[in-house]
């Protein structure tokens, strides 16, 4: 078994909402949790920032399904590579809504204090995500 971590970003299509979060995160944690995939999932309801963790062969699985998602526009895989250890090993899938609270994140990690991944490197959407996740680990955000 090889561990790896894959990360990616796109944008959301029109119409998705709130309670599709919800649904989504739900079923997210119950798929990954049965096959030992963790991450951490970024969204401000235009763009998905994740980071997938686990065996490359259910990490890719999983990205394939997620590349037909029709939720899904300009996905883009920004890193896909192995690794010794997971980062959050965690959460089965955490979730951070982008809000003004990530403003001092954002502008450390992007250009500006609007959350657009398309336009920030792998190495900084790494950073954000590794940043949010050790700023919001009370359960109410990452759950």
């Amino acid at each position: 078994m090889y561990l790896v971590r894959l990360l990616y970003v796109s944008k959301v299509v029109k119409g998705f909402s709130t309670h599709d979060i919800d649904a989504l995160l739900h079923t997210a944690r119950q798929h990954n949790a049965q096959v030992g995939i963790t991450g951490i999932l970024a969204f401000n309801g235009e763009y998905f920032m994740q980071i997938l963790e686990g065996d490359r062969r259910a990490v890719n699985k999983l990205y394939h399904h997620i590349s037909t998602d029709p939720r899904h526009e300009q996905l883009l895989l920004l890193q896909m590579r192995e690794i010794d250890e997971r980062l959050f090993a965690e959460w089965s899938m955490a979730y951070v809504p982008i809000s003004k609270l990530t403003r001092d994140l954002l502008l450390r990690y992007g250009i500006n204090e609007d959350f657009h991944p398309l336009q920030m490197s792998s190495m900084n959407c790494l950073g954000l995500l590794k940043a949010l996740s050790e700023r919001f680990q009370a359960p109410k955000q990452l759950t």
